[in-house]
């Protein structure tokens, strides 16, 4: 879980691509992650997202849906998606944020 926070100076995230980068705690051939916004003070919404392994990256969805929004104080799993990881392989997470929350 990352606390992206800033500070009051800082410019909001605004027709951006955010990515972390996680390692994997074990191996395995399908890969969710738990999209959260227990940090925010409104809704986040989410247009696109994917995961990626090893430079291979596939495009995910919540319930089906590609574009989400996450109330704030809670948080979403994607749906799983067939994606290779051993372990200690990073898992990249892009999500793409079309305006400031």
């Amino acid at each position: 879980m990352t606390d992206f926070r800033g500070e009051d100076d800082e410019p909001p995230f605004d027709d951006v691509t955010v990515r972390m980068t996680v390692p994997a705690s074990i191996g395995g051939s399908r890969v969710r992650v738990e999209l959260c916004n227990l940090f925010g003070d409104g809704a986040v919404r989410i247009a696109r997202s994917a995961i990626g392994v090893c430079g291979r990256f596939v495009e995910v969805s919540v319930d089906g849906q590609s574009s989400i929004e996450i109330p704030a104080g809670t948080s979403r799993w994607t749906d799983p998606v067939d994606l290779t990881v051993s372990h200690g392989d990073g898992i990249a997470v892009d999500l793409y944020l079309p305006e400031s929350f």
